[in-house]
């Protein structure tokens, strides 16, 4: 076999190693205008030490962890979307994480480095779903109003008509209330509803403090009863509406209409 001169070899070297480098790093760095202009010079590649000069720079640095980041991110809604689904229609308990991962294009491996088990999947979707609302009576709770029973009437009314007219918050409500069995592999899902329920209860009790403050709850009323029967109105309004397959607007008129009939039982 004939030796390679030093010029020879840099060309064979670059042929081998040089040139697929070149490649991955103009697909994956966003600004491959720049990447050419410091790789070649009429069309001919420079050393290698130009690969990892770019390699250095802080530009590609913070270009790859922010691709990182949202790749991250993508895969993580995803698992979560097929997660929702299948959840929905197989049941948490038949349900696997290898058949999440297939559904959602991904490894077992890429669900189990975003999420623990299924109960902390639960726990993500449920929260997502949640937690906005829990900031809403959190404001409500705040805020200086000068009817805060009429305000959370209207909170009230908007909430339950979003959560029943879209179909992901359906899917996870059914899911919550039909489709999970509360077993000790679910302990962590059990104390999680339980604390929710503490938190919203707390929250609601505030507000009817501050309407009683105001001599705007009914005498006949305490804000701890007041907060207990609003729980159970709004638990058994929505466990109704998970046994209909789609929303309609006559039940949400209807629904409007006893929320409405019970706020004015508690004001004067």
């Amino acid at each position: 076999m004939k030796r390679l001169n030093r010029k020879s070899k840099r060309v064979f070297f670059a042929d081998l190693f040089y040139q697929p480098l070149v490649m991955s790093l103009t697909k994956a760095y966003s600004d491959s205008h720049n990447i050419h202009s410091r790789m070649y010079v009429k069309g001919k590649p420079k050393r290698l030490s130009a690969v990892f000069a770019v390699l250095k720079t802080k530009k590609w640095k913070t270009c790859m962890a922010r691709k990182t980041k949202e790749e991250a991110e993508k895969t993580r809604a995803a698992i979560l979307v097929a997660a929702e689904h299948r959840f929905y229609e197989k049941g948490v308990v038949s349900t696997s994480l290898h058949e999440i991962a297939k559904a959602a294009g991904v490894t077992r491996g890429a669900v189990y480095w975003h999420f623990k088990d299924k109960v902390d999947l639960i726990k993500c979707l449920a929260d997502n779903t949640f937690l906005p609302h829990e900031e809403l009576l959190d404001r409500l709770a705040a805020q200086d109003m000068d009817d805060p029973i009429e305000a959370l009437c209207a909170n009230c009314c908007a909430t339950l008509n979003a959560i029943a007219n879209d179909p992901s918050r359906r899917r996870l409500l059914t899911i919550l209330m039909q489709r999970c069995e509360y077993i000790e592999e679910m302990k962590a899902l059990i104390v999680r509803n339980y604390e929710c329920r503490d938190r919203m209860r707390a929250r609601l009790e505030a507000i009817f403090g501050k309407a009683q403050k105001k001599k705007k709850l009914n005498v006949a009323w305490t804000p701890k009863t007041a907060a207990q029967a609003m729980q159970s109105l709004v638990a058994g309004a929505l466990l109704q509406e998970m046994d209909w397959p789609r929303p309609s607007r006559a039940r949400d008129k209807a629904r409007n209409e006893m929320i409405k009939a019970f706020f004015q039982a508690l004001g004067k």
